[in-house]
């Protein structure tokens, strides 16, 4: 488990940085101010209304915000796109019926 979180941490960092015009998953620590705080400060809008405290999605309009965003306070900003694409996987496969769940015919 701890070897899974590991690795998940390695391959967000070292993705390609977010170009111009795409999504940027921001991380912050826990100690410092929220990601969406962050975010408000860069003037970087958000393209998701879920707040969570340590992440934030946001649209790079220009390639300052990203040093914005660090001087501010982000831990890290990653590309999004990946992250949003799994997460609305995710959501989808969740809304279909369990296979058990289903009729034997529908099986068939």
């Amino acid at each position: 488990m701890i070897i899974a979180a590991i690795f998940m941490a390695l391959s967000l960092v070292m993705q390609e940085k977010p170009a111009v015009g795409e999504v940027a998953l921001v991380l912050s620590k826990s100690n410092l101010r929220a990601a969406h705080e962050i975010a408000e400060l860069t003037n970087a809008p958000e393209v998701s209304s879920v707040k969570p405290p340590l992440s934030a999605f946001v649209k790079l309009e220009s390639s300052e915000v990203i040093e914005r965003l660090f001087d501010n306070g982000a831990l890290v900003v990653v590309n999004g796109e990946k992250v949003l694409e799994l997460s609305a996987y995710k959501e989808r496969r969740s809304l279909l019926p369990h296979p058990k769940a289903m009729p034997k015919k529908a099986l068939c």
